[in-house]
Order: structure tokens, then C-alpha cells, then sequence
């Protein structure tokens, strides 16, 4: 059996609780996956559901999430703050992003976060590098919590293999790293 975790269910006393969770709209997912808030909730959650069933013989592994995708980032307070940052550290100097990106700011905070949109650009780009990082890393988030409990419990997350192959749907974060989630011991 393989257990779908299904942290898109997120409950809607969260949201009411803390409405801009809701302000980073992603596939699936109603919620911020980056807030604090929003990873309290799902740990509590994690942390109730994997000792029930990790032992289970016919237990063959957890789907972290069902077909993950990010897509709006623009409005998310958390990603106003990383996206900066991760330039930075990127590029090193502004003056660097500056002649890569063909563009002209005066600094890495007053870059803001683009718009759900593919375009063809240094700027879109580095975005979308941004974005599935930043989303596989909620994921590797996910999976040490699971691990943590559950040391050799296989994990994984399901993809949709049209995103690889439209244009529009390369902009969102799709969890795609060379990091695998899965245990390294045989089944």
C-alpha cells in the first residue's frame, strides 16, 4: 500500500485563523507552503499519522503530495523576502544580476516576484529555478519530518509529466531535484 499523505487537504480553520495563508496559490495546494504556520499544522498532522501506520506490514511507502505544483507566488510575504535573498546569493552583486538580467535596480530587494507567466528572460528563469528549489525543499521538509519517525519508510512525491513538457506549466515549482526522497535500504 502506498499512503497518499495529502497535505493539499489543509483545514479551513487554519486559513480563517490566518487568512494570508492563502495569499500563495499553488496547484493543489491552498496555502503557503513556506509559512511557519502552515508546516506547524501539517507536523502536528504528520506527527499523529506516521506512528499509526509505519509498522504496518502491507505499508510499502508515503506519497508526500499528489501531483505538486506551485504556481503563484507574487502575493507571498514569505517569498518577498526569500526571493531576494536567493538572488543575491546567486548572482553575488547586484551589479552581476544587473548585466545577466539586461536590467538597471538599484538592488536586490526592490526586485519584485514575478507573475505566474513563461517568458524567455534571465529574470523568468532564475524564477523558475527559485520556485522548484524553494517548493522541493518543502518537500525534503516533509520527508525529514517522516524520517525522522520512520527512519527507512520509503517516500516519494507524485509529479505531473505535462508540466516537463508545456511552456506554461515549466514556470510553476515542480519538485524535481537529483536529491531522491526514497529510502537508500531495498524494500
Amino acid at each position: 500500500m502506498n499512503l497518499l499523505l495529502s497535505p493539499h487537504y489543509f483545514p479551513q480553520w487554519a486559513l480563517k485563523k490566518w487568512p494570508e495563508l492563502a495569499d500563495c496559490r499553488g496547484g493543489f495546494f491552498n496555502f503557503c507552503v513556506h509559512d511557519p504556520r502552515a508546516r506547524a499544522v501539517l507536523e502536528k498532522s504528520l506527527r499523529q499519522v506516521i506512528p499509526r501506520v509505519m509498522n504496518h506490514p502491507a505499508l510499502h511507502s508515503v506519497c508526500l503530495s499528489n501531483e505538486p505544483i506551485c504556481v503563484d507566488l507574487s502575493a507571498c510575504r514569505i517569498t518577498a523576502k526569500t526571493w531576494p535573498a536567493w538572488l543575491e546569493k546567486r548572482h553575488g552583486t547586484i551589479a552581476a544580476l544587473n548585466v545577466r538580467w539586461n536590467t538597471t535596480y538599484a538592488d536586490f530587494a526592490s526586485i519584485p516576484v514575478p507573475a505566474p507567466a513563461f517568458e524567455a528572460t534571465p529574470a523568468c528563469l532564475d524564477f523558475i529555478r527559485f520556485n522548484s528549489e524553494t517548493f522541493a525543499d518543502f518537500h525534503r521538509w516533509m520527508a525529514d519530518l517522516v524520517h525522522e519517525m520512520a527512519p527507512n519508510l520509503a517516500v516519494h512525491a507524485k509529479i505531473m509529466m505535462g508540466a516537463h513538457f508545456r511552456s506554461p506549466d515549466r514556470a510553476r515549482g515542480l519538485v524535481c531535484r537529483s536529491r531522491s526522497l526514497r529510502r537508500t535500504e531495498p524494500v
